[in-house]
């Protein structure tokens, strides 16, 4: 088998494809990744454990006041530590800070409701 002009050219788009692909996976920082998904899935576990808790409550099988506000505070302060990761392009970022303000939000009015 012979090596064709043709045979080199895509011999060197295939380089320089792997390259870039080599490189943009490199942008990926993963300990902000990381950072990142561990408060994501630690807002999910509190809402879950809250949502448990008020249904027991509210049934009667846990105390009114069983540590509601403890959890929103939790919520709270991950909410507000969460920053998007800096390999996010600028309008994934924004959204995501949207997002979070939202969310700051609504732990403020499940907060009052608790209260009441």
């Amino acid at each position: 088998m012979k090596l064709s002009l043709a045979h080199i050219h895509l011999g060197i788009v295939l380089v320089v494809v792997l390259v870039f692909f080599y490189f943009k996976t490199n942008q990926i920082v993963f300990a902000e990744h990381v950072r990142f998904d561990e408060s994501l899935d630690r807002l999910r576990q509190l809402d879950a454990t809250l949502n448990q808790d008020v249904l027991k409550a509210r049934f009667r099988t846990l105390e009114a006041d069983a540590g509601f506000q403890e959890q929103i505070n939790e919520q709270k302060q991950i909410a507000g530590n969460l920053a998007p990761p800096s390999f996010i392009p600028e309008t994934g970022r924004h959204l995501i800070r949207q997002k979070v303000h939202e969310l700051s939000e609504l732990l403020a009015q499940r907060a009052e409701l608790l209260e009441q």
